[in-house]
């Protein structure tokens, strides 16, 4: 009896793992539904042309280039309850590795919490010295003036089927 009742547990576990929809794609119709992208938001003037395009690694590389510039830059926007974080990578914020990141002083507005958690352009001015919570970083992000949601994967390609 305990023979026949592992081998038909094996069976059904092979069967589920292994059976003809194991390895099926997802069908048009089964395929998640990509959320609307949020809108960006701009803070005073649309488009600064003192502002100098600069990757995130070159921040937090060297900061003291950019103290007091005004810059238009790429990064992963995260906003906290005690301090808002921008950082290289998206991984940088879920694992909390504070180096790869800067403090950005943004508003408190549903727009703004709209783009939380996502890649976003920037246009603000860098500022070193320490701040956010407690003093956590070594420089931020201030002033901001514009926030732009960046576009992934799946937003590109739904973007391309509906024009």
């Amino acid at each position: 009896m305990k023979g026949s009742s592992a081998a038909l547990l094996i069976a059904c576990a092979f069967g589920v793992a292994c059976g003809p929809a194991a390895d099926r794609a997802p069908t048009p119709a089964q395929s998640p539904r990509v959320a609307p992208v949020p809108a960006g938001v701009t803070f005073g003037a649309v488009d600064n042309p003192r502002a100098e395009r600069v990757s995130m690694v070159r921040v937090l590389a060297d900061p003291a280039s950019l103290d007091k510039k005004s810059v238009a830059v790429v990064g992963y926007l995260d906003l906290a309850f005690e301090s808002n974080h921008f950082c290289l990578h998206k991984e940088d914020a879920d694992e909390l590795l504070l180096s790869n990141c800067v403090s950005i002083s943004v508003p408190n507005s549903p727009e703004v919490q709209a783009l939380n958690r996502r890649y976003v352009g920037v246009w603000g001015t860098v500022v070193v010295g320490r701040s956010g919570h407690m003093g956590l970083f070594d420089l931020s992000i201030q002033d901001v003036r514009q926030i732009e949601p960046m576009l992934n994967k799946e937003e590109l390609k739904h973007a391309g089927k509906a024009q």
